[in-house]
């Protein structure tokens, strides 16, 4: 997602996501795909940095979330649960293998929600997560998992 000398190595493709068609850029090979997920007020442009690292050994699948960047804006709810939703309808239609969420801020919370409840993903990177129903995710894990949630760390699921 770099841009060398002027030049976009990347191209945008908008791709349906439940109610909303979101702003997406996909690269990389590999047999996992890693769904990156931006901040409040940011957009898939703040993983511009990692992208292309991360596309060396993984599928990568950069999103503007819905309301974000140049994503639609949904007519209903910005609510966690309007939002896990919408990312669950597009990681079920546009990704393959198992697939690690990455988050960032409220891309944390997100990616906490998809991790602990949709089959296909296998864990999940919280950077420094936000949001208040975070804090029921880490209350829900088993003892010694619920101590690994936090900034920059794994969320290991068990049983994966």
């Amino acid at each position: 997602m770099s841009t060398p000398k002027g030049r976009a190595p990347h191209s945008a493709e908008w791709l349906e996501a439940d109610d909303v068609t979101l702003r997406t850029v996909r690269l990389g090979q590999g047999d996992t795909t890693l769904v990156l997920l931006h901040g409040y007020g940011e957009s898939l442009m703040a993983w511009r940095a990692l992208a292309d690292r991360l596309g060396t050994r993984f599928r990568v699948v950069a999103v503007d979330l819905p309301g974000f960047g140049l994503s639609d804006k949904p007519a209903g709810p910005y609510t966690l649960e309007a939002m896990h939703r919408r990312m669950a309808a597009f990681v079920s239609r546009w990704t393959e293998g198992p697939v690690i969420v990455v988050g960032h801020s409220m891309g944390g919370e997100i990616a906490a929600s998809l991790a602990m409840s949709e089959p296909r993903v296998v864990a999940g990177v919280l950077i420094a997560p936000a949001g208040y129903a975070l804090a029921g995710v880490v209350d829900s894990l088993p003892p010694g998992v619920a101590g690994l949630a936090g900034a920059a760390t794994p969320l290991v699921l068990p049983g994966h």
